[in-house]
Order: structure tokens, then sequence, then C-alpha cells
């Protein structure tokens, strides 16, 4: 797919997450494949400050609760917009996250289905599964004559650009992640005026998942201390060079994130291990009560291009 050129660099590596969905559904009409009359939350993505706040220690999560099988993907009605690009530097930046302490005390997601629907967990999460690239703003494939972004295609979801989760059975992709270059598309320099690296344009790719939404283009905020969660736990399978990192982001587009060692792993987070732009992290915290996406995002590298096979999420539970 072809970009966007822009001349701003902070840098380090981006992670920008860009929903690929709603091409085809009215704004304000229901997802296919989703309970009517699913509640919904009206706060949207937007604003450049995230809401400070401790992370959560939780309470206890419920117990069972049957997990999503998923649903049909969504066809989306106007273009979402997922959070900012990640302003980073080297894309081997970040904690890894490496494991916390809790055990899972319900499985929201079994690697079925695109879809959690609503009263399908005793958490209150309900979303869907939706596509990240570097190549799409908007919900439009973006067009530049010297850039070459990242691509993914949906395993089972067919050539259809920009590439949704629409028809598919679970959420995986392939593809390529696009390596960082100047406006030329040739070998950019970090700080250079002339040749700088345009990592708010080719961040990269991924998956990603909103934790409370109903209406298109409207996900609001999921309250994980409400909830009593402190962490999730997640597997994925797949095989890339690119650095893979896990993001939760909040209702402001601010993102928190920690390194995945392993593509092919199961990984336990406390919301309180996760750094504000992890690859340059601050001390801004999280806010458990304001959590609107969790992702998982691979990073473009300034050496080479890489490959993505076979990358999918395969479970989501909560402690």
């Amino acid at each position: 797919m072809k970009r966007t050129a822009s001349l701003l660099v902070l840098g380090a590596v981006f992670g920008c997450a860009v929903d690929n969905r709603f091409s085809n559904v009215e704004e304000g009409a229901p997802f296919p494949g989703y309970a009517d009359g699913a509640g919904g939350g009206d706060t949207g993505s937007g604003g450049d400050t995230a809401s400070g706040g401790g992370a959560s220690t939780g309470g206890s999560s419920s117990t069972g609760g049957g997990s999503s099988s998923g649903g049909n993907a969504n066809t989306g009605g106007i273009a979402n917009t997922g959070g900012n690009a990640n302003t980073g530097g080297n894309p081997s930046g970040g904690n890894s996250g490496t494991g916390a302490s809790g055990s899972v005390e319900e499985t929201i997601f079994d690697g079925s289905g695109v879809a959690i629907a609503d009263g399908s967990n005793d958490a209150g999460i309900r979303g869907f599964f939706f596509v990240l690239e570097d190549s799409v703003s908007d919900g439009v494939p973006k067009d530049d004559p010297y850039l070459t972004y990242s691509d993914l295609d949906v395993s089972d979801g067919g050539d259809v650009e920009p590439s949704t989760f629409d028809g598919a059975t679970a959420p995986c992709v392939s593809g390529t992640i696009a390596w960082v270059t100047a406006w030329d598309g040739n070998v950019c320099i970090d700080g250079d005026a002339d040749y700088p690296c345009l990592y708010d344009d080719i961040w990269g790719g991924g998956i990603g998942l909103t934790l409370n939404e109903v209406t298109p283009n409207n996900p609001g905020a999921w309250d994980a201390t409400a909830a009593g969660v402190s962490g999730v736990e997640f597997s994925t399978i797949g095989t890339s060079d690119a650095v893979l990192r896990v993001f939760v982001i909040d209702t402001s587009g601010e993102q928190f994130c920690r390194v995945v060692n392993n593509v092919s792993s199961t990984v336990q987070v406390d919301w309180s291990d996760f750094q504000h732009n992890c690859w340059q992290p601050d001390s801004v915290e999280l806010d458990p009560t304001q959590i609107e996406q969790i992702t998982w995002q691979f990073a473009s590298s300034t050496e080479q291009a890489n490959s993505v096979n076979s990358f999918c999420v395969t479970s989501l539970g909560v402690y």
C-alpha cells in the first residue's frame, strides 16, 4: 500500500493504531453479528494527555463466564483511527512483558471469532478485533510515490484493501512490516534535517481489539478497576523478526506498552507494568478506568523490512 510522507522526527519507532474497519455500514448502525441494544459507551478516542492514576491492583475478578466465540466481523461505518503514532527510537526499546504473578480468573477470548459479544464475560469486555497498518489513515489507503508501507492481509479474509476481519473466523494476519526510510524511500538518518527517518509514517502494523464498543466508530472506556481486573494474559502464535509490542491505549490516545520477547508465547502483564511510550518511557501512569484498546503491534525498523507469518491472537484472559 502507498502512503503519506511526513517529516516529523521524534527519534523513535512508532506503532500507530489505525482501525481498518467501517467501510460499508452507515454511521450509527449496529455491527452485523453483534447483539442489538448492547449498550456501548460514549467516550471516543482523541485528546493528547493521558489521565494518570496508579495502576489498579484489582479486587477479585469474577470467575467462570463463557469465553466469547466471536461472532461475525464488523463491516464498519466510518473509518476509525485507534490511537496516535508511536514516536519512538530503537524498535527494541521497552521493557519485556515476561509475566506477572496473577492467575487467569476469566477467559475473555478463546481464539475463535473476531468479536467479543456483550454479556459473554463478567469483566464487561465487548468489542471487535481490527487490523493495524501504517498504510491506512482514517480507513483510506495512503498514497505516496516514494514510500513503501507495511501491508498485512487477513489470513482467511481475502485481498480486500484496506484489510479487515470481515468474514474472518479468527484474528490472524500475514504480510510485511516495512522498513523506515527518509521521504525519498531511501536510507534515513536520525536527526538529519534533509533525510530524517519517517517514524510517524512508517511504524508497522498488527492486530487490535476494542474493549467497550457497540456503535461503529465510537469505542468507549472500559473500567478495569470497576471490573476488579489488575492485568491481562494473552497468547499469540506466528513468526516474525520484527519486534512485537503489546499496547494498552486509553481514551485520550495515550499508549502504554511492553515488549513481547517471543511472538509465539503466553504472556501476563499487570496494568502497573505497562510503560507510557515504552520505547522512550516517562513517568505517566496508566489509568485503568479509561482503557479503550489493547493492540499487538510489530514495529518497523530502519535496517530492513520484516515478514509476518500467520500471526494470530489465540487467547485473552483477565485476572
